[in-house]
């Protein structure tokens, strides 16, 4: 799916699906069930790997799949975590140690990364080549688990943020669901989801903050269609749901996760964000919801892992990660082309990109400026994308900026194939 010049300038996907299609009718089947029917159509084609961070929704995942693996002794899943160089953003060490320990996971690879994830370093560049911007900016990230899920299946977390946690803030949701007294903080909670659509579309813009790089008619045409959006978002939780599966953001994000596994032959799975599960999520928790996140997680997965990984509040950030060295030779040398002047203000943008912590949101228009400068021969030659079935033959990480790989019981056959540019940069 393509992004629209107003997307890449304001950094995100804008409005709803028009090609969505209704959530289909499960019956009386639950929620567990329906997440274990994607869970095990993934393990179906081996290899089949788990990108695992270490979050409770990634364990979710990774449980439910070597559960399901053992009982149907079917292949076990391949958790394979990336770690970001000195710990950045991260903290989920002693989680997933605790998660694999827990689940009897016997293969984990883990890929530590440095300079080479930036937005715009050797890893993103021939990918942005193969296919342009595209949504979630970081999605060089999925490029190092997927090659591990050549001719098989990848399954990801996406959608756990939105499906399970994105309703309405925690203590509210407990409310709603009637086992919590309301507080005066919940107050302008209520009245906002309960107000005229117009009165929504009001307060919303209220809200939303300007990306200072955005010229103001920009910014009005954003907010118009951010607010509209929002506007339309439903009360009742089981309608939210329904809503949530037919944003415009969702779908982008999906077709590009496609299209990468697509590359290696990898079908990519995302059971939280599965139709089949959100229907049996939605008709299970109703219109009042079931409370916060912790008390769905709960509901759903207290099978499968500890209570306390369930419950937890904690969760990485990676705001940084992605923006490092070559983002800022890139701002230094860019000559201001390759985005629309009547939507952004090219040297408030590179000044953003040389904050100490850039706005995430300009993480788009990054890469849209980096490959108009590639397509004009300013940028360095890229070499060609690895094309799918053209396996790696060294047992080695082939990018020696992945400072360690570390295995427990990776199969023999398998192979990372990297972008030609990976080994090529260094």
């Amino acid at each position: 799916m393509i992004l629209t010049p107003l997307e890449i300038a304001g950094g995100m996907p804008l409005g709803m699906n028009p090609e969505a299609q209704p959530l289909p009718d499960v019956g009386n089947l639950t929620p567990l069930a329906a997440f274990e029917e994607v869970v095990r159509s993934a393990l179906q084609r081996p290899p089949c790997v788990v990108t695992f961070s270490g979050g409770r929704d990634s364990a979710a995942i990774l449980a439910v799949a070597a559960r399901i693996a053992r009982e149907e002794n079917l292949d076990p899943p391949i958790a394979v975590t990336v770690l970001f160089e000195g710990g950045l953003g991260t903290g989920e060490a002693e989680w997933q140690e605790r998660v694999i320990a827990h689940s009897s996971v016997e293969n984990w690879i883990r890929l530590t990364v440095g300079e080479e994830i930036d937005f715009v370093g050797p890893i993103a560049r021939p990918l942005l080549k193969r296919y342009g911007v595209v949504h979630p900016p970081h999605f060089p990230l999925f490029w190092l688990p997927v090659q591990y899920a050549r001719n098989g299946s990848m399954l990801t977390g996406f959608g756990g943020d939105s499906i399970m946690g994105g309703w309405i803030p925690a203590h509210a949701a407990e409310v709603i669901a009637g086992r919590a007294w309301p507080h005066p903080a919940d107050l302008p909670l209520f009245a906002f989801a309960f107000a005229p659509r117009f009165v929504r579309r009001r307060a919303m813009r209220l809200r939303l903050t300007r990306p200072v790089w955005l010229r103001r008619q920009a910014f009005k045409e954003f907010v118009a269609a951010r607010c509209e959006e929002f506007a339309s978002r439903p009360m009742g939780r089981d309608a939210f749901l329904a809503w949530d599966a037919r944003r415009r953001r969702s779908a982008v994000t999906e077709s590009t996760l496609a299209r990468m596994g697509a590359d290696v032959g990898a079908t990519v799975f995302h059971p939280l964000h599965d139709q089949r599960f959100v229907a049996a999520l939605a008709r299970d928790l109703g219109a009042r919801g079931g409370g916060d996140r912790t008390s769905v997680m709960r509901r759903v997965f207290a099978g499968d892992l500890p209570d306390d990984v369930l419950a937890r509040s904690a969760k990485a950030n990676f705001a940084v990660a992605y923006f490092r060295g070559h983002t800022r030779a890139f701002a230094r040398r860019w000559d201001g082309i390759g985005l629309d002047p009547d939507l952004v203000d090219a040297e408030l943008l590179r000044k953003t990109w040389l904050d100490w912590i850039p706005d995430p949101r300009s993480a788009l228009g990054l890469q849209a400026a980096w490959l108009s400068s590639a397509e004009r021969g300013l940028e360095e030659p890229v070499a060609d994308f690895v094309e799918a079935g053209e396996v790696a033959r060294s047992r080695d990480t082939p990018h020696r900026e992945l400072r360690h790989i570390e295995q427990r019981g990776r199969p023999a056959d398998l192979r990372p194939a990297m972008p030609r540019e990976s080994k090529q940069s260094f």
